[in-house]
């Protein structure tokens, strides 16, 4: 997995932010088609510079052919848009570079990007209910010595592993991320061996 990432991947990769909506009344189911379309709109920033990262070019995929394969543009400020055919997970390239994954769960959906180079290690995106698609706030986020963070009421993270040479921080062993809250059910996604780039990893946890 190290290797491959180490050809497909140029210097700086990006991890797209996930989404977050909520709503009431009238809102769209959490999964499916949409008839106007769901608005993606954020920006793609240098996360160690806090830079805005212009000329981008930002794309979500469906897996459900070259129709539902949507690309766009970042402008001088880093910031771009779209419009997906469906609410659900879409796989995301920039420049070229996987970047993750996005679980749009709303029309509101968060579309930042994060991109952070080879020699340093970034998880990030948000956490919504897998029932409601709302966002959850107050989870704890943590990976073994990695900084432990708390998502935002956006349902939004950010665990920074942070640069420099591997070692056990940064993936000698298999990495496991854990997410808990005493209302929904532990998620402890397998990072694998060695935390490279900036990656999006969008959660949905369920409610105990």
């Amino acid at each position: 997995m190290q290797r491959y990432w180490m050809r497909r991947i140029p210097r700086l990769a990006v991890a797209v932010l996930p989404l977050v909506a909520w709503g009431c009344g009238n809102a769209p189911s959490v999964t499916g088609p949409s008839d106007s379309g769901i608005a993606v709109r954020g920006r793609v920033v240098d996360f160690r510079a806090q830079a805005p990262v212009a000329g981008a070019v930002v794309q979500f995929s469906s897996g459900e052919g070259p129709a539902e394969r949507l690309e766009a543009r970042t402008t001088t400020n880093g910031s771009y848009e779209m419009s997906l055919p469906y609410l659900g997970r879409y796989s995301v390239v920039v420049n070229g570079a996987p970047a993750g994954v996005a679980l749009v769960r709303g029309p509101s959906y968060r579309g930042d990007l994060l991109l952070d180079p080879v020699e340093c290690g970034l998880r990030y995106g948000t956490l919504t209910d897998a029932q409601t698609g709302r966002p959850v706030s107050g989870a704890i986020v943590e990976s073994g010595t990695a900084r432990r963070t708390t998502s935002a009421s956006d349902g939004w993270y950010a665990l920074d592993f942070g640069c420099g040479p591997l070692d056990f921080t940064r993936g000698l062993n298999t990495t496991v991320m854990v997410v808990t809250h005493p209302n929904y059910a532990l998620r402890s996604p397998v990072l694998g061996r060695g935390v490279f780039y900036g990656l999006r990893l969008d959660l949905d946890l369920e409610p105990r």
